[in-house]
């Protein structure tokens, strides 16, 4: 009722915002064809709108979920030619690629993602660059795709496509990791530095915090915020620690912006119960930033954001007794029950890493479904169509991450043992 009169007060009123607020509450209402010819109309009667571009892509995507490829791909084509400079043709232009893509139209694919490799997002041109070299490989181009994934893979930005590209290309790159105390400091930072060494030493982690909160405030220097982020993991600040060391570009940052953090606890269980370490490492820096008092807006406790309903039958399962929400916030016995459930999620699934991820994030039963109604799809493709943007988000950064700690770490972790013959998840061809 409160839509129906939203949109009864809407109608009498003329401008592009007013057409925009229509088409999400038809959208609201379920009625995803009405809301698409409204956000259509912004185009067609106010083109300079800056609402324009934004309710041609709102349309476009409507039509494309809803299976009604053609109008979806006319739609698109319109924003692109339109709009060729605004965010949501890039958008666009990834989703008419993708179109392409899944129809078979692989030479229309190639073509579009081809217009955004150099896009100034780095997601956004890394993304095009994959995708591009897979509708090579489509073509059975399988030669110039592997030159272009092996370009990929080489980059010293770890995203999720490079990850996917080392994969196709058989290529982890190696990191130069240098030792973060060989930086020479100024008199006054290195005097900062021993002090704040010194409490730590002490026993006393929230008195040196104070001197290195202080040395971050006066630092001028990357080499000064790389000694500033160290500092903060020899707290078990990991979370500030990579806010700091992350895009500062040297190679001393490489191990604060990914690292082992809690890695007594980490190792130990990792290699109790088969999962690949630094799989763990790259959940823990994605779901908590290594905080491990952190609880999120869905009730996920610490490190690995375990929910008290699943850690309650976790804590059963490996005998400990009298557990409370509270035990969650304690390293130890969060990252044993985290490695725990995920060994369990990744069987239920027949390690199958990238289900198990999903799972992970949506809950067994969702993963399921998705792999039923997606199923014929590779891995990366499967990724693509997870409905929910947080969890195809999520399984992305977690990847990322992986890759960043194959690159850093190499291949020394623990990892899971070796599956059966036979017993890996199988994507068949509808």
């Amino acid at each position: 009722k409160k839509l129906n009169e939203a949109e009864n007060i809407l109608k009498n009123i003329n401008s592009p915002r007013s057409l925009f607020w229509r088409g999400k509450l038809k959208t609201k209402q379920g009625l995803d064809s009405q809301a698409s010819q409204l956000y259509t109309q912004i185009h067609q009667l106010y083109p300079s709108s800056p609402l324009a571009a934004e309710g041609l892509y709102n349309a476009a995507r409507l039509y494309q979920i809803n299976d009604q490829t053609q109008q979806a791909i006319e739609t698109y084509d319109i924003l692109i030619r339109s709009y060729p400079r605004n965010k949501y043709a890039e958008d666009g232009a990834w989703n008419l690629g993708w179109i392409y893509y899944r129809k078979g139209q692989y030479r229309e694919a190639h073509g579009t993602f081809s217009a955004f490799t150099d896009s100034e997002s780095s997601f956004n041109a890394s993304n095009a660059k994959y995708w591009k070299a897979r509708t090579l490989e489509k073509q059975g181009k399988r030669d110039e795709a592997h030159v272009q994934y092996r370009e990929l893979a080489g980059s010293t930005t770890p995203t999720y496509h490079t990850y996917l590209a080392q994969i196709k290309s058989g290529y982890t790159p190696t990191f130069t990791n240098i030792n973060p105390e060989s930086i020479i400091l100024n008199p006054q930072a290195n005097s900062r530095k021993d002090k704040a060494q010194m409490l730590i030493g002490l026993g006393m982690p929230e008195e040196a915090q104070l001197e290195i909160v202080a040395m971050e405030d006066e630092a001028n220097t990357k080499e000064e915020f790389v000694i500033v982020s160290l500092l903060y993991s020899q707290v078990d600040d990991y979370n500030q620690s990579i806010k700091v060391a992350q895009g500062l570009g040297l190679p001393q940052a490489n191990r604060l912006s990914y690292p082992k953090g809690f890695q007594e606890f980490v190792g130990p269980y990792a290699k109790k119960y088969g999962v690949d370490e630094l799989l763990v490492y790259s959940i823990i820096r994605e779901e908590s930033r290594f905080q491990k008092e952190v609880v999120s807006p869905a009730d996920a406790v610490g490190l690995m954001q375990l929910i008290p309903p699943t850690a309650r039958a976790v804590a059963s399962q490996i005998g400990i007794n009298g557990f409370s929400t509270a035990m969650l916030t304690i390293p130890k016995i969060n990252i044993e029950m985290g490695i725990f459930y995920f060994k369990q999620v990744l069987d239920q699934f027949n390690g199958d890493v990238e289900l198990a991820l999903a799972s992970y994030n949506a809950g067994p039963h969702r993963a399921a479904d998705w792999k039923v109604r997606f199923y014929g799809l590779e891995k990366d493709e499967f990724i693509e169509e997870v409905p929910f943007k947080e969890t195809r988000n999520y399984i992305r950064r977690i990847l990322r991450s992986y890759g960043a700690y194959k690159a850093i770490y190499g291949d020394t972790a623990q990892a899971a043992p070796v599956k059966p013959e036979g017993s890996e998840t199988k994507y068949p061809t509808n």
